[in-house]
């Protein structure tokens, strides 16, 4: 099972057990530390991938959506950059994962709005043009203060627009 799809049944567990809404569940457990207890998650998914016993945890959500359309490979140059910066730099810094639950609690249902839409290749390569390409740019050149702030605001336009 993927963590993803390991995460998605707690999560649902947990609302019925608490009898609380997804929403006010996903706020309660963002304000519970959850970030801690994602950063112990990922980091037993990555010692299961480098022992050869599970493939590579993605949950870049956008990103994959992104290179997805474009017909690119989940181990593509684009998607192992991203993956790379948030793994060994984003989350290393003070708010980083705060910044990445956070990202993983909207960036599916984004995704799944885009989806939904009958032009969503475009709307994919519109975000890769208005931001990824700016982001990876950054990325390649070591500037990743820079590409952090693109991506959140990346991320903050794409709710605004997609989930209000």
């Amino acid at each position: 099972m993927s963590f993803k799809d390991e995460l998605n049944r707690g999560m649902d567990t947990a609302r019925r057990v608490t009898g609380m809404s997804g929403d006010e569940l996903d706020r309660r457990i963002i304000e519970n530390d959850f970030a801690n207890d994602l950063e112990r998650r990922m980091g037993v998914q990555e010692e299961r991938y480098r022992l050869g016993i599970d493939e590579r945890p993605s949950l870049c959500f956008i990103t994959t959506a992104v290179c997805d359309s474009f017909g690119k490979a989940d181990d593509c140059y684009e998607l192992t950059a991203f993956r790379n910066f948030r793994d060994k730099w984003l989350v290393n810094q003070a708010d980083g994962k705060n910044l990445i639950a956070e990202y993983y609690n909207i960036a599916p249902k984004i995704v799944e709005k885009i989806n939904s839409l009958a032009n969503s290749a475009e709307v994919y390569k519109n975000i890769w043009n208005d931001y990824l390409s700016k982001c990876l740019n950054f990325i390649e050149s070591g500037e990743n203060s820079k590409c952090k702030k693109i991506y959140v605001d990346m991320v903050n336009t794409l709710k605004e627009k997609f989930l209000k």
